[in-house]
């Protein structure tokens, strides 16, 4: 082979990069702007009240997220606090560590690859928009993409010690993502047989039933089991187990039936969530690339080395796990996806390999494909977040700052609209045991929400906060089985709150309580009432 022909075949893989690279740098700029906002705050808000006022989740505050979700999200106050500069700091960090594990496990076929599937993810992530940033979903992909590292090592596998503790570390690394999302553990058994298919003791399938892939499954159960062993161990240690388990016994099931629009659809649920996962993947911005990809990885004889094969076939039924990930889930926000488009992103790079890498030899084809494969990386551009207001949540910090006093405590009716946003800024405690007010508004024929409205009514006729910052608009519960009024709270804050002129009248309201404080009797002027 002629020099200039080679070093042509040499160079048609990073074509493809090269197309990316506009896009690529445009989203890791708009990343390294990204502030707290949205539900970030509400989870590094929960940190805040267990490092600085000793509240345990569950036990001591309301809260529906997994308990590894709080636990990371308090381990993240207690290191950084809130500072935006230390956030996007961190966060840039996570993204690098992500985007190392997709270079290292393509690395081994194409370095190219590695490059346009990190890219791809880049683009994709940033895609979804400034509220995505930080979400449990984008922190599975940490997880995940190292799974695939320890599954398919670029030097290749030693003794069995090495499989014993590969298969320990994927089992590890997916008991994290599962105390933080537990539908997560979805990818688990899907690297696992891709490790044991790459790695196992005799020829094909017959390595799923060898000894050493029944010793790699215990081994993996193991690392599984001792981050949840470990989380139920601190809970139990705080008394905060068992209401642990009688929320998610208790709460979860109703929670599935709420939709991504906030209606409660029940037997609807399906046909929604179908419509929704079919939108969140043709989202992903290079859906075509991908599709190249794989049609480019069954025509190219992929399945000649086991070990290439077995990545492969695990990369396929990765993305097939994460749709139904998103399906299963319901809700089908933006953030959902992360997972699957990381996944996506791979078999995008695989396109590299496939069909303008090594497996092309032909100059022409291969060009004619790197073509092809340049335009559709070079079509799409990231979707740009709307315009981000803070002024009602910074005026709300600053009152609070101002007026209140150590001892008072504030009361949030809000899910994501900044309240606690705001309450996080100014370092105010909450009031009563409930951070947010969508629980109270589904399902209220239910015994379950009718005993947490009346714990919220009896907290506040007990405690009576000086203030409540409450949200006007946002994300709401609507349709025929959710109830968008709670009449005891209105009536309580009608009678015994005052609205705070705000120069910034935007999506919060901050209300300040008329009289003095203290407990008021259901029978007495000004009574709270026992309304729901």
């Amino acid at each position: 082979m002629s020099r200039p022909r080679e070093l042509a075949l040499r160079f048609l893989p990073w074509t493809a990069p090269l197309a990316l690279l506009p896009a690529f740098l445009g989203a890791i700029a708009t990343a390294a702007s990204w502030p707290i906002v949205h539900d970030l705050p509400l989870m590094v808000y929960a940190g805040f009240l267990m490092n600085e006022h000793g509240l345990v989740p569950y036990r001591d505050f309301f809260e529906m997220n997994p308990p590894g979700t709080l636990y990371f999200y308090s381990a993240y106050h207690s290191l950084f606090g809130s500072d935006a500069d230390a956030f996007r700091i961190v966060h840039l960090s996570w993204l690098a560590a992500v985007l190392a594990a997709v270079f290292l496990f393509l690395k081994r076929w194409s370095p190219a690859a590695g490059v346009v599937a990190a890219m791809c993810f880049v683009v994709a992530y940033v895609g979804t928009g400034r509220d995505s940033a930080f979400q449990r979903e984008f922190l599975l992909t940490l997880p995940l993409a190292w799974s695939f590292v320890v599954a398919f090592p670029t030097a290749g596998v030693a003794g069995t010690r090495s499989l014993a503790w590969r298969a320990f570390a994927i089992g590890l690394l997916f008991g994290l993502a599962a105390t933080i999302k537990p539908p997560a553990a979805l990818g688990w058994p899907i690297v696992m047989v891709g490790f044991v298919l790459a790695h196992g003791d005799g020829t094909g399938l017959r390595r799923l039933l060898a000894a050493s892939a029944w010793r790699s499954a215990g081994w993996t159960g193991l690392g599984f089991a001792l981050p949840l062993a470990a989380l139920a161990s601190v809970l139990a240690a705080q008394n905060a187990l068992a209401p642990f388990l009688e929320m998610a016994a208790g709460y979860w099931p109703l929670y599935r039936e709420v939709a991504g629009d906030g209606r409660v659809l029940g037997d609807g649920m399906a046909a929604f969530a179908a419509a929704q996962t079919v939108e969140r993947v043709r989202e992903f911005p290079y859906l075509a690339a991908a599709c190249l990809g794989v049609a480019a990885t069954f025509t190219a004889r992929a399945t000649s080395d086991p070990t290439r094969a077995a990545a492969v076939l695990m990369l396929f039924a990765q993305v097939l796990a994460w749709v139904f990930y998103l399906f299963y889930g319901g809700k089908t926000w933006y953030y959902h996806a992360q997972p699957l488009y990381l996944s996506l992103s791979l078999v995008t790079g695989l396109g590299v390999v496939f069909l303008v890498g090594d497996e092309r030899r032909d100059l022409v084809r291969g060009g004619a494909a790197a073509a092809v494969f340049f335009i559709l990386l070079a079509l799409p551009i990231p979707r740009q977040s709307k315009p981000l207001d803070l002024a009602s949540i910074e005026e709300v910090a600053a009152y609070l700052v101002e007026h209140r006093s150590s001892e008072d405590r504030v009361l949030p009716i809000d899910v994501a609209s900044g309240a606690l946003h705001a309450m996080l800024l100014a370092e105010a405690p909450v009031a009563g045991s409930f951070l947010y007010s969508f629980h109270f508004l589904h399902h209220t024929d239910t015994p379950y929400i009718q005993a947490l409205r009346e714990k919220q009514l009896a907290e506040l006729r007990s405690g009576r906060p000086r203030f409540v910052i409450r949200a006007v608009g946002g994300w709401q519960i609507q349709g025929d089985h959710g109830d968008a009024r709670f009449a005891g709270l209105d009536d309580l804050l009608a009678r015994h709150y005052r609205l705070l002129p705000l120069r910034n009248r935007g999506q919060l309201e901050l209300l300040e309580r008329i009289g003095p404080s203290g407990p008021v009797g259901d029978g007495e002027p000004g009574s709270l009432g026992s309304g729901r």
